[in-house]
């Protein structure tokens, strides 16, 4: 039953049945257990004394309270066969006939019911969270990415989001390889070269050693990877400007970025020096 529910639900399920025990709890410190004609008579009565607008306005709480978690027993296999009764009586909900002539839950099992409402509301979200995939949002991308496109996003103009992601990502990789004069794509082929970088030049460089597999594969990758994202991902936003992106296709295109700036973080910064004069 566990993977019906949605975790949020759930948790706004298991808040309204805390909340209610909560003032449930508060409306019974005014009673006391009515000890005449048991099964007839209320179950449970106000104190001598007991402020009565304290406890109508409790009374009131309560029942939104119960309409609020009027799912949780249903969800969480609270339901309660009473003699006398036709069918499962829900205790949250019916709550109010502990105070009324002839009840059919009493305050024990109303407490009692809670109780296992909660813990089991508590293990569902436990069982439905470990069997949902892990959920990434915008702001837990690289921080150059997701600084330059934070503002236009909130603002829901996702495409300009990742125009500006891509200008500064461009920039950033600009930076690390002082080329300030080449156009992007070019800047990417660049940066991620396989040869030695020449006079005034800088070259980003997967680290380890060059001849073994898995970094060749990662050296060839960027160098194909990095132009890609110009040529496909910026050029499509500066271009199609008609064209808005909805939320999902712009996170995807953003993650392209974050991806390409945290592997730029892992390479080597490799300059010119002397024994590079022959290339």
């Amino acid at each position: 039953m566990a993977q019906e529910y949605k975790v949020n639900y759930l948790k706004s399920v298991l808040a309204a049945v805390t909340q209610f025990q909560d003032v449930l709890k508060q409306f019974l410190e005014l009673h006391e257990r009515s000890e005449i004609a048991p099964g007839i008579a209320p179950a449970v009565v106000p104190k001598a004394g007991a402020d009565v607008d304290v406890i109508a306005n409790l009374r009131t709480e309560l029942n939104r309270l119960a309409g609020e978690a009027s799912e949780a027993a249903h969800i969480a296999d609270g339901m309660l066969w009473v003699q006398g009764t036709a069918g499962q009586i829900d205790p949250i909900v019916n709550w109010r006939s502990m105070t009324e002539p002839k009840p059919i839950v009493d305050d024990t099992t109303v407490l009692d019911t809670t109780d296992y409402v909660i813990g089991r509301l508590t293990a569902m979200i436990a069982k439905v969270s470990a069997a949902e995939p892990p959920s990434i949002g915008p702001s837990s991308l690289h921080h150059v990415v997701w600084g330059a496109a934070r503002k236009l996003w909130i603002d829901g103009h996702y495409r300009q989001a990742v125009l500006v992601a891509c200008d500064m990502a461009e920039q950033y990789v600009r930076s690390l390889t002082d080329q300030y004069k080449e156009p992007g794509t070019s800047v990417m082929n660049n940066a991620f070269s396989p040869n030695q970088p020449r006079a005034g030049e800088r070259r980003l460089r997967w680290p380890g050693d060059p001849n073994h597999q898995s970094v060749k594969s990662m050296i060839d990758g960027l160098v194909r990877y990095a132009p890609g994202i110009q040529l496909t991902i910026r050029n499509q936003a500066t271009h199609n400007q008609s064209t808005e992106y909805t939320e999902q296709e712009a996170l995807e295109r953003l993650a392209a970025l974050s991806l390409l700036l945290r592997w730029v973080d892992e390479c080597d910064v490799l300059e010119f020096g002397p024994e590079d004069s022959s290339d």
